[in-house]
């Protein structure tokens, strides 16, 4: 959701809209497109990711006699869920919580778990078979760990492209964020790659006409643009080992106090088609906040 430039827009503001609608309407899977994203990672550079972690523990567990059993209403089974338990990458204090809270652990009990399941089966790496999932074709193919660059990208791609990101965002109602990630990320790529505070950055690195909607949807006195930001965007970022935190408290969580910066890996993993001007104005002319 790309507003069209003024009438009579200086040339320099009416290519810079160009590139943003370019950003927004890319397609991610190519290599050539106004965002990158490098199909040449190695495994040692994603290895302590979670969100590939698990995912490749999913499947090989998938992968055994039988497959993976479900219950009647789709979810892995407990008995799935305990095998898998000691090998997930959770959060220490997640892991606590959840074994002081559940008397027995469902899937739903285990985001980390729920996630890489829910991004193998919309990427799919599983299909369905008489109630147990069984790792497709690609799946097989992406569970070695020698493949685990390319399936972090495509585990990439499923969850901001393929996954609704209200589904794991959960906190507030906000479906315009997800057309324009391509320019939340670019825009992070220029703001944070030295430490930038949670606090006032949705209006730097939001497109401005999402902030009305942002905006829209606090609609309780403890809503803040930052905790639907770090919902929707940081959050995930931070699963992808593609952003950390300098944080405050023990939350495993960013939280609005927190500061954050772009990892080696955002800038190993993404790039971006060049934009330059050739004078005034810089990008914040299109409206972002300073």
């Amino acid at each position: 959701m790309i507003a069209d430039p003024p009438a009579g827009a200086d040339p320099e503001l009416q290519r810079l809209h160009q590139y943003l609608q370019a950003l927004a309407a890319a397609d991610w899977t190519d290599p050539t497109g106004p965002i990158r994203l490098a199909a040449d990672l190695t495994p040692e550079e994603v290895r302590s990711v979670p969100i590939v972690h698990n995912t490749r523990v999913f499947l090989r567990a998938a992968g055994g006699l039988g497959g993976a059993a479900t219950t009647a209403t789709g979810n892995l089974n407990r008995a799935f869920v305990k095998q898998v338990w000691g090998d997930l990458m959770i959060h220490p204090l997640c892991r606590e919580t959840t074994l002081r809270h559940c008397k027995v652990i469902n899937e739903l009990d285990v985001w980390p778990l729920h996630l890489a399941r829910t991004l193998a089966e919309l990427g799919r790496l599983v299909i369905r078979r008489k109630r147990r999932f069984i790792p497709s074709r690609l799946g097989r193919a992406l569970t070695p760990e020698d493949q685990a660059g390319i399936l972090y990208r495509h585990l990439f791609i499923t969850y901001f492209r393929k996954m609704d990101l209200r589904y794991a965002a959960r906190w507030r109602d906000v479906p315009e964020i997800q057309p324009t990630m391509a320019i939340v990320l670019w825009r992070l790529a220029a703001v944070a790659n030295d430490w930038v505070p949670v606090e006032g950055l949705a209006p730097i690195i939001l497109p401005p006409p999402i902030l009305p909607f942002l905006h829209q949807a606090m609609v309780s006195p403890f809503d803040t643009e930052e905790t639907i930001i770090a919902s929707y965007v940081l959050n995930p970022l931070l699963g992808f080992d593609l952003i950390e935190p300098d944080r405050k408290s023990d939350w495993p969580m960013i939280e609005e106090k927190d500061r954050i910066r772009v990892t080696p890996l955002f800038r190993r993993f993404l790039s971006f088609a060049p934009f330059d001007l050739s004078g005034e104005p810089p990008p914040d002319s299109y409206g972002f906040a300073a």
